[in-house]
C-alpha cells in the first residue's frame, strides 16, 4: 500500500471541500425554489407548517447549510 504525500492529501481535501460546497449550494438553491413554489401555491392561506412541500424546502436548506459548514473543514472559504 502506498502512502499519500501531505501535498496530495491537501489537494484531495480541497477537492472534497469544493464538491461538498457545490452540493450544499445546489441544495440551498433548490430549497429556495421549492419554498417559493409552496408560497405561490398556498392560495388557501394554510399554515405553512402543515404543507409537506414547505418542510422539504426547509430540510433542503438545513442540509445545504450543514454541507457548507462541513466544507470549510476540507477547503478554505476563499476557494
Amino acid at each position: 500500500m502506498s502512502e499519500v504525500s501531505s501535498e496530495q492529501q491537501a489537494a484531495n481535501d480541497k477537492l472534497v471541500g469544493v464538491i461538498v460546497a457545490i452540493v450544499g449550494n445546489l441544495c440551498i438553491s433548490v430549497s429556495f425554489q421549492i419554498t417559493k413554489l409552496t408560497h405561490m401555491r398556498n392560495t388557501e392561506n394554510k399554515d405553512f407548517t402543515k404543507i409537506p412541500m414547505w418542510w422539504l424546502g426547509l430540510f433542503l436548506m438545513l442540509g445545504g447549510e450543514v454541507g457548507n459548514f462541513f466544507a470549510y473543514g476540507w477547503a478554505p472559504a476563499t476557494v
